[in-house]
């Protein structure tokens, strides 16, 4: 991280502090560059969003609005959720910008802290806007594209499935239709063909997404040995932009975090015996 930018984001948390606003996300753990810097509560419940600048930092553009705009403030918060690298806080502090500005109880400031030499100097508000039609209506899109009821049915578990994928695990073949998710397994393929991840990094980001939308939307129980969420298989002939996201649940399913979590333990398990989802699925269909 350059020092100016170091500079911008402590200073930007110090002056909120003193504010007393109430932490949502402070950026400390942050997985990708876009998005919103640092969110916060304020204690009459409007949500604050800080563009943290350090020194003399231009302010820039993305999606077509300035930084520290309300308009860019819910399209960052939108690349945020749709990303597979980022966490569940920063997925949870963006989706709760994104309501904000739907309700029009959101409020954008660049925050600067200049500097010489490295040493700051006093934290001052460069800019300020609360939320505007523009960004309503945006939010309100991305609300209504994140909230369409996913289409699940549970499919049958078959003998060889259940042998290809892992022993002695019943699988409940979960089909969902994810169409908000596809950017994010689009943007995993992409970064396998640049190079940028491998292609069991791919299957891990992948069977996230998978998983998390079947735990957001079903519950399904297998007598399953080891009980817990597993991933089964992705693609096909269906392909990663083919609309439908599979994938096999075993256990109970319990919440999109705890889901994505134990999706992850289980392709790395699968990893681990020297298998890949691939494989797993060419053994099974």
């Amino acid at each position: 991280m350059r020092i100016a930018e170091k500079l911008g984001d402590n200073g930007a948390r110090t002056y909120a502090r003193k504010l007393g606003l109430q932490p949502i996300y402070d950026g400390l753990d942050r997985t990708i560059p876009q998005g919103p810097d640092q969110v916060y509560r304020a204690s009459d419940g409007r949500t604050i969003v800080y563009e943290a600048k350090g020194g003399s930092s231009p302010i820039a553009r993305a999606y077509g609005h300035p930084q520290g705009s309300p308009e860019w403030a819910v399209k960052s918060a939108e690349r945020v959720l749709r990303s597979p690298k980022t966490t569940s806080a920063e997925k949870a502090a963006a989706r709760k910008v994104i309501e904000a500005a739907a309700s029009k109880r959101l409020d954008v400031y660049v925050i600067r802290t200049p500097h010489t030499l490295g040493i700051p100097s006093t934290t001052v508000v460069e800019a300020s806007s609360s939320t505007t039609r523009g960004a309503k209506r945006l939010a309100q899109q991305v609300l209504g594209s994140l909230q369409k009821p996913a289409r699940a049915s549970i499919v049958a578990k078959t003998p060889s499935a259940a042998r290809s994928v892992t022993r002695g695990l019943a699988v409940v073949g979960v089909v969902v239709d994810a169409t908000e998710r596809m950017e994010n397994v689009r943007q995993a393929n992409e970064a396998v063909a640049d190079g940028l991840i491998s292609r069991k990094d791919r299957e891990v980001l992948i069977v996230r997404e998978a998983a998390g939308m079947a735990g957001g939307w079903v519950g399904a129980l297998a007598g399953a040995k080891g009980g817990g969420a597993f991933g089964a298989m992705i693609g096909g002939p269906w392909g990663a932009t083919g609309g439908a996201v599979i994938g096999g649940v075993a256990g109970y399913v319990a919440g999109e975090a705890a889901v994505e979590k134990a999706a992850t333990w289980g392709v790395r398990k699968l990893h681990d015996a020297g298998s890949t989802m691939e494989s797993a699925w060419r053994n099974a269909w």
